[in-house]
């Protein structure tokens, strides 16, 4: 983010109700980005399609940005710009949802699927040739996801449409998979 951007984001956050309104942009945007993810699990070709890796990358690590902001902006904006990564803001995030959750071992789960989208993203973007894409990161993004809406009450941010899409995916395990020890989400509200 260049100086202007965050002037006008600092100006915004000075503003009553400040916050609330970027964190609801934020995730307005995000939701158009999931959207485009979803339309294109339809035209995957491969297993490891290149265009679903990095939308899924995209919004895991602008997800994790998001919830930062929210709980508090500074997480953010008192980082110098280059430590404002996700592998350093993924702790923060983390510290965030074990204030909300005494479970120790969805506290494990959090911690491994965190570390297994950013190698994920590391390992794609970095390296291309060196990732592997593994059927279970579409249902764990969306279980992390859930998850976090539910512990933080963010439910509220995102439009009807989105909603949907999020427990669709975090409801619906694929068959074999049996990565996480206790699923994160597992509402039982019909969509």
């Amino acid at each position: 983010m260049d100086e202007h951007g965050e002037t006008k984001i600092k100006e915004l956050l000075s503003k009553e109700n400040g916050r609330e309104e970027l964190v609801s942009s934020f995730f307005t945007q995000w939701g158009i980005l999931l959207r485009r993810y979803v339309d294109s699990l339809g035209t995957i070709v491969v297993p490891d399609d290149i265009h679903s890796i990095l939308l899924l990358s995209v919004l895991f690590e602008g997800f994790v940005k998001i919830v930062c902001f929210f709980e508090g902006p500074n997480i953010i904006l008192s980082r110098e710009k280059s430590r404002r990564t996700l592998g350093s803001i993924k702790n923060e995030f983390k510290k965030i949802l074990s204030e909300k959750e005494d479970n120790k071992i969805k506290l494990c789960e959090i911690q491994e699927i965190l570390d297994l989208f950013t190698k994920l993203r590391n390992e794609f973007l970095h390296f291309p040739f060196y990732y592997r894409w593994d059927y279970r990161f579409h249902w764990l993004f969306f279980q992390l996801v859930s998850y976090t809406l539910e512990k933080l009450d963010l439910w509220d941010y995102l439009d009807g449409d989105t909603q949907r899409i999020v427990k669709h995916y975090a409801k619906n395990k694929p068959a074999g998979i049996s990565l996480l020890d206790v699923p994160l989400y597992s509402d039982q509200t019909p969509m």
